[in-house]
């Protein structure tokens, strides 16, 4: 699926601006979705066969704290990328247990990024020192096998106020 639809959600009980089901092992979002609600996910994942979800685009939920991504199920990893340009605010859930990759990459912004059990990898890709939205927490989870790569990247943490959790 490749969406560059701008989806406004503007009620606090409101659905996702983003439903992904079915078979669907791909997306591709570069639109602006935008949701108010505080029941659902901007982006609701819950088909058990997604694999690829590249955001090039916009997804902000009500706030931070609200859950703008959630993939719930699913047997196999899905990689993750938030493209140079994307901004994401509010959380990002990979809560199956698998073995998730998430690519975040320079010029993209995101808050907090957590994934579950499994060997994660998370990769920041092209960072420079003037990337300071680039993310709030990284978390790997539960799983023994998680890795941080920095790909032609500098990242500090002293005194940015992020954190990375989960890998070890």
């Amino acid at each position: 699926v490749k969406s560059g639809a701008s989806v406004n959600v503007n009620n606090a009980a409101g659905g996702s601006a983003l439903k992904v089901t079915g078979g669907t092992s791909s997306v591709e979002q570069s639109g602006r979705l935008v949701s108010q609600s505080t029941l659902s996910p901007v982006v609701d994942v819950d088909n058990g066969s997604l694999t690829s979800f590249i955001n090039s685009g916009d997804i902000i939920a009500n706030s931070a704290a609200q859950v703008a991504m959630e993939i719930t199920s699913g047997l196999v990893g899905v990689h993750f990328t938030n493209a140079e340009g994307a901004n994401i605010v509010g959380q990002v859930n990979l809560t199956t247990a698998s073995d998730h990759t998430v690519d975040l990459h320079k010029g993209s912004t995101a808050t907090d990024v957590t994934t579950a059990g499994g060997n994660d990898t998370f990769n920041l890709v092209n960072i420079e020192a003037a990337d300071t939205n680039l993310f709030t927490s990284l978390n790997a989870g539960s799983g023994t096998g998680d890795t941080l790569n920095l790909d032609n990247s500098a990242l500090s943490l002293a005194a940015s106020g992020k954190t990375i959790t989960g890998f070890e």
